[in-house]
């Protein structure tokens, strides 16, 4: 930072021994001075204005881009509000589904059970025939 200041020190030292050599030499009185000083500032706030312009052009572009980002978004948080929905609508066919399920694991039960119930009548109608032809052979069989 001294060093920085020591620089500008000199720079100006230099600026001002410059300027009155040129007063000196040419004989350039102090309104001359400041006409060209005026003159000089006139063409550094010209220099500032366009790049003022040049930082307002930068700045709408960036305005700009950001409107974009923003209706990125905005699509984006369509999408995902669309997203959303579907999954919604998937999740509800997924119960209906998983009830569906349910419901004919219910009735497979029932069917099994009848299964069951007529396998075992089934036996115990063939045991019953089978004791029944029993009981009249041993009597014809013993005679």
């Amino acid at each position: 930072m001294q060093e920085e200041e020591i620089v500008f020190q000199l720079l100006e030292q230099d600026r001002k021994a410059r300027i009155e050599r040129i007063v000196e030499e040419r004989k350039i009185t102090t309104e001359d001075c400041l006409v060209l000083g005026i003159l000089r500032i006139h063409r550094e706030v010209g220099g500032l204005h366009g790049d003022i312009a040049s930082l307002r052009g930068e700045i709408e572009r960036i305005h700009k881009r950001i409107d974009e980002i923003n209706k990125r978004i905005d699509e984006i948080g369509g999408r995902m509000d669309e997203i959303d929905r579907r999954v919604d609508e998937i999740s509800g066919r997924v119960e209906e589904t998983n009830d569906r399920i349910d419901e004919m694991n219910k009735r497979i039960d029932g069917i099994n059970r009848r299964i069951e119930s007529n396998f075992k009548w089934t036996i115990g109608m063939i045991l019953g025939t089978w004791a029944s032809l029993l009981a009249i052979l041993i009597p014809i069989l013993l005679k």
